[in-house]
């Protein structure tokens, strides 16, 4: 097998180096041995950037809210939304450092960034926030039960919604007898008499259960939660949403 590549040259007089010579096509045919610590090394690479967006709450910045589970992927100033601490390419404003954490944890479970995700501009782009864990700290877990309320009104211009992942796969739950493990603003969502919303999230549908999200017994999960054109009410911090709350273990 051949990888188009570039050639070493040898160093110049003194040990200056002379540079590469462009366009040629080295060889790789790595041993056995080779592929097996590549290989692992792929794993550890996997498993570090997993572990790393598990225990992304505790990282500085990490929070929307203080006394909420809730994560900014770019990393937030608790009293400003409208400015996030890193930029597009997860270079710290301040500093003009690469956060390596921050984007390891976004491109293992999200795969994908945009303008549109930062913006700060009212009723335009999108806001984003993912939980892995429930309101006691615990890892959101597919066997267990759980309730997450929402404040009437959301925040969207456009419309809101909740999504569930696989913690391995990062795809959407694959749940039996469920298409989407999401619901969202277009739905037929039903509203508390207060018009706050109740989404319950678990196995099996609880009794009276009207908004319900199926998980799979013995799978790790986490949630985001979007507002595709965030509202003046979201930047103000007037609006915040519940934590996900276990009725069942």
């Amino acid at each position: 097998m051949l990888a188009v590549g570039r050639s070493l040259r040898s160093s110049g007089p003194g040990g200056q180096w002379t540079g590469p010579r462009s366009g040629s096509r080295i060889p790789f045919a790595p041993t056995p041995r080779q592929q097996e610590l590549l290989d692992l090394a792929a794993q550890t690479g996997w498993k570090a950037a997993k572990t790393l967006a598990a225990r992304f709450d505790r990282e500085q910045g990490a929070l929307w809210w203080a006394d909420r589970q809730w994560i900014a992927h770019l990393k937030t100033a608790q009293d400003d939304f409208f400015h996030t601490l890193l930029g597009e390419e997860f270079r710290d404003r301040a500093t003009g450092h690469t956060d390596v954490n921050a984007k390891a944890h976004m491109f293992v479970n999200h795969y994908s960034m945009s303008t549109g995700m930062i913006t700060s501009v009212v009723g335009f782009g999108a806001k984003f926030a993912g939980a892995y864990r429930d309101h006691d700290g615990d890892l959101l877990a597919g066997e267990r039960t759980y309730r997450i309320d929402l404040p009437a009104d959301p925040p969207a211009r456009l419309f809101w919604s909740l999504t569930v992942y696989d913690a391995e796969t990062a795809a959407q739950v694959d749940a039996p007898g469920q298409t989407y493990s999401s619901l969202n603003g277009m739905d037929d969502i039903a509203l508390n008499p207060d018009e706050s919303i109740t989404l319950h999230i678990g196995p099996e549908r609880p009794a009276g259960a009207e908004n319900w999200i199926r998980t799979v017994p013995g799978r790790g999960w986490f949630a985001v939660i979007r507002w595709y054109g965030p509202e003046q009410a979201f930047f103000d911090r007037r609006y915040k949403p519940g934590d996900f709350i276990k009725t069942r273990q």
